[in-house]
């Protein structure tokens, strides 16, 4: 409540004898808040019934209550048509020869979205990041004097990138949508393994940031066991449920330390950093801006904000539980990575899938 009220009070203070000037006080994602324990928005009322000069924007993915809702003029914008996702779409694109497929992505995503198990679980990032992929392959294809045409093994590969996170079944219902929509054969077509996947992401400087769901943090493990990343070139942030250690001190002291882990060329490991991710969304969200060759990203606490320097290859993974991707995080945050499932069983062979095999049944007999 404390950090909505002062946003307030600065807005207000901001906007003394400056008559020409329209002070706006923006609160983004601010349904996020009605789900805090400490209720930060019922000090909203009083502020909505007297604004005392200054305005107001809140932007949600949900409706708030309605003690709330009729103190605004509210303006509903429902999810995106087909038609909506092509022509948004087709502004992404410079390739000729994608462009012929954008309804067929549009169409297929749009029922995927539709009926997808968890509601949002997968969200419009994911289209236009397929969008993005494909597109960025075929510009390669071109500047390297080969044939720009979306093939079967490129469809796949962003198929796989950006409607990662769920069981293997959900993965398949994707992928046969989208080989179905547009027309192609995917029988024959080999599908990249789970660390590729994560190899793909993290050498490219335009992907969107990284969540792996594990069970029981072996995800961390796994990273670097398998060389996806290199202790000289990473860093490893954990959280912590204690109270004292979600205080708005705590909270400040490793915003800190992140804002000078930007400034390198790493990758920054969070692990149970809840606490963090709110004042991180425009960095997971990519909203860069761009001055004199330095890239700078808004970074906020509270009602205080600044934009911070951060490097071009900074990437960030988070690793969170399998189950609470599904049942407790927030789908704005869930839409805002690439997600992917690792688990130990990623980096086995065929050799050891024998042998797990042969265990599981030697354990099963011994418990009967």
């Amino acid at each position: 409540p404390d950090a909505i009220l002062n946003a307030f009070h600065s807005a207000r203070q901001l906007n003394i004898g400056n008559k020409k000037t329209i002070v706006c006080v923006l609160l983004d994602e601010v349904g996020l808040a009605e789900e805090s324990p400490h209720l930060p928005l019922k000090v909203l009322h009083r502020e909505l019934e007297d604004l005392r000069g200054i305005a107001c924007v809140g932007i949600s993915n949900w409706a708030l209550d309605a003690a709330k809702m009729s103190r605004c003029v509210t303006l509903y914008r429902p999810p995106p048509t087909v038609t909506d996702l092509c022509v948004t779409a087709e502004g992404m694109v410079a390739s000729g020869n994608l462009k012929g497929y954008l309804r067929s992505l549009s169409e297929a995503f749009f029922e995927i979205y539709r009926t997808q198990k968890r509601n949002d679980f997968w969200g419009n990032r994911e289209f236009y990041s397929i969008v993005r992929v494909i597109n960025a392959e075929l510009k390669e294809l071109a500047a390297a004097g080969k044939g720009a045409t979306v093939e079967p093994q490129l469809l796949m590969k962003a198929v796989q990138r950006n409607f990662g996170g769920r069981p293997s079944q959900e993965l398949d219902e994707c992928i046969d949508e989208f080989f179905d929509r547009i027309g192609m054969e995917f029988d024959d077509v080999e599908r990249f393994p789970t660390p590729a996947l994560i190899r793909q992401n993290l050498g490219e400087p335009d992907a969107r940031h990284l969540m792996l769901l594990t069970k029981s943090n072996a995800a961390l493990r796994l990273l670097f066991e398998s060389g996806l990343l290199d202790h000289g070139r990473a860093e490893v942030m954990f959280g912590s449920t204690f109270p004292n250690d979600q205080s708005d001190i705590c909270v400040a002291m490793n915003l800190q330390r992140i804002k000078g882990f930007m400034q390198q060329p790493i990758s920054l490991v969070m692990v149970h950093c809840d606490s963090l991710y709110e004042s991180l969304y425009d960095l997971l969200n990519q909203h860069y801006m761009e001055y004199a060759g330095q890239r700078y990203v808004r970074i906020s606490h509270g009602s205080k904000a600044k934009q911070c320097p951060i490097h071009k290859l900074f990437r960030v993974i988070v690793i969170t539980e399998i189950n609470d991707a599904y049942y407790r995080l927030a789908p704005p945050l869930l839409n805002r990575f690439e997600k992917q499932i690792f688990l130990r069983r990623d980096l086995m062979e065929r050799g050891d899938e024998a042998l797990l095999s042969r265990l599981r049944r030697f354990w099963g007999a011994l418990a009967e």
